[in-house]
This record gives structure tokens, sequence and C-alpha cells, in this order.
């Protein structure tokens, strides 16, 4: 594996870069709990303007520096971006360059995957992240979601909790508590 970030000569994240924006998820996997969180068709300018407005203060405290951050989606609509997320192909940063992954499928000639990658050797990151010892539940409330036809089972089956038309990643506690 190769770190691919392009403002260092080296290849690796530079200091404080690396923690503050890209966190070691190899290091972050197994140590702390995780929620994936996705909020379909959120165009940028609108959720831009909300958190500079001080509209959602409660999710802008949890976005580095209190701002969005411009990004290409994975795919041109739902089913196929939580597919790609769901692989491990989160949304990049719309500026030009390689963009290293926080997850990845291991997979021979991948070009994303970074020293900083937390690497899976399963068919989708939920069930790379069960096989970590989390707990994984799929809340959704779309068709994509809702079981109620085989389409809408794929996206859940990830999971090992299904809630209906729902679906989160939680952890079984610290690593330290499952012996």
């Amino acid at each position: 594996m190769s770190s691919l970030h392009p403002e260092s000569p080296s290849g690796e994240f530079p200091p404080g870069v690396a923690d503050a924006v890209n966190p070691d998820m190899s290091e972050v996997v197994g140590s702390h709990d995780l929620l994936l969180v996705t909020l379909d068709t959120l165009r940028y300018d609108v959720a831009a303007e909300l958190a500079a407005a001080g509209c959602i203060p409660n999710l802008a405290r949890h976005l580095p520096g209190g701002v969005w951050e411009k990004r290409h989606a994975p795919g041109s609509f739902t089913y196929a971006s939580h597919q790609a997320i769901f692989a491990g192909f989160l949304p990049t940063p719309a500026a030009p360059g390689p963009h290293p992954r926080l997850f990845a499928a291991r997979f021979a000639g991948s070009e994303t995957t970074a020293a900083r990658t937390f690497v899976f050797d399963t068919p989708d990151l939920l069930s790379g992240l069960a096989a970590a010892g989390y707990r994984t539940v799929c809340i959704g409330g779309v068709g994509f979601f809702n079981r109620q036809a085989p389409l809408g089972s794929v996206l859940p089956g990830c999971s090992r909790r299904r809630t209906g038309s729902r679906s989160s990643a939680s952890r079984r506690g610290p690593p330290s508590s499952r012996r």
C-alpha cells in the first residue's frame, strides 16, 4: 500500500492533516464506535448556507471547522452512490488529485488505498466491519432500503441487523470487553 497525498513529497499525509481530516482508519477501526450517515440528495450550496447561518448547529459541530467540504458523490443516484459507499468509495473532494480512501476492499491495482486506509477482505464495508467485531444496523427511508422487493433488500442485506425500512453501525463495546 502506498499513500497518495499530493501535497507531500514522501507520499504520506502531512502532520496534522492526517489526524484531523484523514484519520488513520486502520487504527480507528476496532478501537472506536463508528456511525455512517448518508444524506441523500443534500446539495452542497444549501448545506453550506445553512451551516454558515447557524441553522444546523448540532450537525455543524461535527464538521471539520464547522463547514461543509465540496465533494463528488461516487454515483449519480441513490442506489449507485450507496453501493459505492458500502464498497468503501466515499465521496471525494472536488479538488483534482488522488484522494486516499478511508475504507477499501482489498483488490489488486487499487490506486487509492493508502497506509491509513482500513482494508477489508470482504465484499463490502459493512461485512468488513462485522468481521472486525462491529454490529452493523441498516436504517433507510427510501425504496432501496425498505425490503419490500428484492432490490430493496440488497443494501440492508449488507448489515447483520435490518430493521424494516431503517439502516447504522455500532460496535459491541471496546475490544477488551469482547473477550
